[in-house]
């Protein structure tokens, strides 16, 4: 009994000092943890930005520095942050030192680094510091330039004055200026939109810039960032996102989508007229049957404030209609339009077409007319032989996408540039943009089955091996575009290849897009890409088609290639995004000629294709489509004109009695489909026609055998030369011949009584 009391007495004095020295222990360890958060603090050097003597900076910063802003800093201007990335290994390096001195066992869990951080966080971090950075930051091509050492050009002479034309007062004014706008920073800034809030598993914009009466969120992570920027540059202002809003926001990311607001957005919606001649209300929009390609019903779009603008469109886009036929339109094109229709009735089509244009873009009797070769029974293909003609009415709705630019970006858009109002607006899922003289030669949704497209969710095609180059000064450009070290570790952005390994590595083991990256980048070889047809799915590729406009419309890029074609895949390298280029070259169609200013002593043998159309042709020589029409020449007043030459051009008049019958062969007579030459790529066996006809748009093509030097009777061979099947002989003279024959005055408007009954009949 007395040791069972002892133990009892023990037991009451343990439990009666324990609590004094748990107490003593927690308030220990918190001093201990005061003392090493005063020691990582001190670990946080400031960088003096505004100070010219970088002898200040101590040795240990080096190397941060160096990761920070790219090169050893022998310029103050150049430790200026001019992006959020810049600041990464400011915070990393802090989060080392808390690994250095921390006891915790799962401290490399604890303390992350930034890319090891959530992409939520990552996100709230880059957004918003871009304003702590500078509020006055934009994407506007109007005012960025790109950071390449070009002074002795005459661009370089613009580059000596800011985006209003006042010169720099100094060198220092100058460099910042062009640092903080520089191209590449937008590309960084869109990337980032797009890992944030366009890829798998986005998060909420509204996280990133909450509404002005949300109640504020305890935000751990971002304040250990904002510490970390703070010390670091102590003049910043970390708060300073604040002030603007996600609207706002999405108006300096894309300023040449007009202004708007979760409740204006179905302002800026396109303005849609139905084949019918129906204008919808504004924000109206209709919805698609995918499997009939016919209206079901008519929708309102509510905009989801919790996503960006891009996702609502895309997001818009899905609940109107998977697939369909994209174009771009201007009023000159109206004889085109009227034969691209015509085909596609003939070959049975079904799926929808959307033209986007701009209200002062198509007269509106232009747009009645066109309804008319849409719709009308009465309008008929031209009748021949072929056994699986068809009329089949074409789904033509109108988008005018006025409203939807800002304006002050209206006169951006003009030319060839007016195609990426096409293919940002457009309101299908999955599209298919053709040119208004491009004739494809097996269904449209065809290419949407292609093994291209199946894996990439693209399918492009190439263009013809011309011998032209691109200037060294524009690849600079290019390649100033293209992700870097700091964007690829903390947002895994990078090229889809390996671009250091593709430009050394044998041609013949490359794929078709590392092939084409080395002939531009390495050998500056400007053709690359043809652009009369191509097919996207934009709810996995919007952002690329976003940077390749920009490319476009950026005043020292818009002119180093031949009109929009080469910026697609440019755009595409640029965001990091799969794209897919069907791997055959371009060819001529047509019948071929002998070539009789040979090479005598090689023994050369050697054919020609002269024609105004580019041929593409798929991997088993089957002919896809043309671009360029289905007669010899597309051009209306060519005809005219060339009756008028003399001199060598005479040679080609003299097959002709007399000018009607030039003119019949030039705009009516079809093309032959009997051969296609597809020259070797190697050979320059691209020469422009020297009789100059249809105002001198006809190329040639050439395919010719060689004897092997040194050799008695070995030949090489150089290029393709291909011979159509009758069957699909047959189908191409017949598509032609309808598309040769279609006239545009063979169009009107529809009467009241006509709509009334085709609008009936098209919902039975």
């Amino acid at each position: 009994m007395l040791a069972l009391r002892r133990f009892i007495l023990n037991r009451r004095s343990l439990r009666s000092c324990t609590i004094p020295i748990l107490i003593g222990a927690v308030i220990i360890i918190l001093g201990l943890f005061q003392l090493v958060m005063r020691r990582d603090d001190t670990l946080i050097q400031p960088v003096d930005s505004k100070n010219g003597n970088n002898a200040k900076v101590k040795s240990e910063d080096q190397k941060v520095l160096e990761k920070a802003f790219g090169s050893p800093v022998k310029d103050p201007v150049y430790s200026v942050p001019v992006s959020p990335l810049e600041l990464v290994p400011f915070y990393d390096r802090f989060i080392d030192s808390k690994r250095k001195s921390s006891w915790l066992i799962n401290k490399n869990s604890y303390y992350k680094h930034f890319n090891e951080l959530s992409l939520d966080d990552r996100c709230k971090f880059y957004f918003r510091t871009l304003y702590t950075l500078d509020d006055d930051w934009t994407n506007s091509v109007h005012k960025l330039v790109y950071g390449i050492n070009d002074d002795g050009s005459d661009e370089a002479k613009e580059l000596k004055k800011d985006s209003d034309g006042n010169p720099f007062p100094d060198e220092q004014s100058e460099k910042l200026y062009h640092r903080k706008y520089d191209m590449f920073l937008s590309f960084e800034r869109i990337r980032a939109y797009d890992k944030c809030f366009m890829q798998n598993s986005p998060i909420n914009i509204q996280d990133v810039f909450p509404k002005k009466d949300s109640k504020p969120q305890r935000e751990s992570v971002q304040s250990k960032l904002i510490k970390t920027l703070n010390v670091t540059f102590p003049s910043t202002d970390t708060q300073n996102y604040k002030k603007y809003d996600q609207f706002e926001f999405e108006r300096k990311m894309f300023p040449f989508v007009n202004s708007f607001t979760a409740e204006t957005f179905h302002e800026i919606m396109p303005k849609i007229t139905s084949p019918f001649g129906k204008v919808l209300e504004q924000g109206q929009l209709p919805k698609f049957n995918h499997e009939t390609g016919k209206v079901d019903e008519f929708f309102e779009y509510e905009y989801d404030p919790i996503k960006t603008f891009w996702a609502n469109w895309r997001d818009m886009s899905t609940k109107v209609c998977k697939r369909g036929i994209v174009l771009s339109l201007g009023s000159n094109q109206f004889a085109l339009a009227v034969k691209f229709i015509a085909s596609l009735r003939f070959q049975g089509n079904t799926l929808p077409i959307q033209i986007i244009y701009r209200g002062d873009e198509l007269p509106q009797d232009m747009v009645e007319k066109l309804m008319y070769a849409a719709r009308s029974p009465e309008f008929k293909p031209v009748e021949n032989s072929y056994d699986n003609s068809t009329n089949v009415p074409q789904e033509l709705w109108f988008l005018d996408v006025s409203n939807t630019v800002h304006p002050d970006w209206k006169n951006d858009f003009g030319s060839y540039r007016s195609k990426w109002l096409v293919v940002l607006f457009n309101l299908f899922q999955e599209f298919i943009f053709l040119d208004i003289d491009a004739i494809s030669y097996q269904e449209l949704d065809k290419y949407f089955e292609s093994a291209e497209y199946q894996k990439t969710g693209t399918v492009f095609y190439r263009e013809r091996s011309l011998n032209e180059n691109v200037h060294e000064r524009c690849i600079a450009r290019y390649e100033t575009l293209l992700p870097r070290k700091l964007e690829s570790e903390n947002f895994k952005n990078s090229l889809m290849f390996d671009a250091e390994n593709v430009l050394n590595e044998c041609d013949k083991l490359l794929t078709t897009e590392e092939y084409i990256f080395k002939a531009f980048f390495r050998h500056r070889r400007q053709h690359q890409l043809e652009a009369g047809l191509f097919a996207v799915d934009t709810a996995q590729h919007t952002i690329p088609l976003v940077l390749a406009s920009m490319i476009h419309l950026a005043k020292h890029t818009s002119h180093c290639t031949h009109g929009d074609k080469e910026n697609f895949w440019l755009g595409f390298l640029a965001s990091g995004h799969p794209y897919a280029l069907q791997k055959v070259y371009s060819g001529a169609i047509g019948d071929y000629v002998k070539k009789t200013d040979l090479n005598g002593k090689r023994q050369e043998a050697a054919v020609e294709i002269c024609s105004g159309q580019i041929a593409h042709m798929s991997t088993d020589d089957k002919l896809l489509w043309v671009n360029g029409g289905g007669t010899f020449c597309k051009h209306e007043n060519a005809a005219k004109s060339d009756w008028k030459k003399d001199g060598d051009f005479n040679k080609f008049k003299d097959q002709f009695k007399n000018f009607e019958e030039m003119e019949k062969y030039y705009y009516i007579t079809p093309i032959s489909s009997k051969y296609v030459i597809l020259p070797d790529p190697k050979s320059d066996d691209w020469d422009r026609a020297s009789a100059g006809a249809c105002g001198g748009y006809m190329w040639c093509a050439t395919h010719k055998t060689i004897l092997k030097p040194y050799s008695h009777n070995e030949r090489t061979t150089h290029g393709q030369l291909i011979e159509i099947d009758a069957d699909q002989q047959a189908r191409i003279n017949a598509v032609n011949t309808v598309w040769s024959h279609a006239n545009k005055d063979n169009t009107r408007s529809l009467t009241e009584d006509e709509i009334k009954k085709l609008d009936t009949s098209s919902h039975e």
